[in-house]
């Protein structure tokens, strides 16, 4: 296998950082993120790696996700650093591990708007900044027919 480009690397640390949430394994994060790293979710802000694996470590066990990532896209700065953004839908539940699959659900759960700041650090590309902004809650009891413009 080739070497990645460093878009391609700034690629794999977003979808490996949605896998460590969706597996509840949070050891690689620091491979992803900087030792200094900041994240905004769901409201809060976490500064630096050790207080943002604490926040994702009180995640419920019994919570089951998936994160759906699209419309990504990564640009240089003139820096040495590149930005991300990326649309974000959620599905979810809570389940014990041993639940038979799948999981019924009414919905995803959120959609949010991501932006990323990457760090070209001596062990490679990092996440330094991560901030997640709710853009829609999905709501099933509302007919679709009465979403106001």
């Amino acid at each position: 296998m080739q070497r990645p480009t460093d878009r391609e690397a700034c690629t794999a640390l977003v979808y490996r950082f949605y896998r460590s949430l969706d597996t509840h394994d949070y050891a690689p994060l620091k491979d992803i993120f900087t030792a200094n790293a900041s994240m905004t979710r769901m409201g809060n802000g976490h500064a630096g790696l050790t207080a943002i694996r604490t926040a994702l470590s009180k995640r419920a066990a019994t919570l089951r996700t998936r994160h759906v990532i699209s419309n990504l896209t990564i640009d240089p700065e003139t820096n040495g650093a590149a930005c991300g953004h990326l649309y974000m839908t959620v599905v979810r539940s809570h389940a014990s591990p041993n639940a038979t699959l799948p999981l019924l659900i009414r919905g995803p759960w959120r959609m949010s708007d991501v932006k990323i700041g990457f760090e070209h650090t001596d062990s490679g590309w990092r996440i330094a900044t991560l901030s997640t902004t709710s853009l829609f809650e999905f709501d099933p009891s509302l007919p679709a027919e009465e979403v106001s413009a």
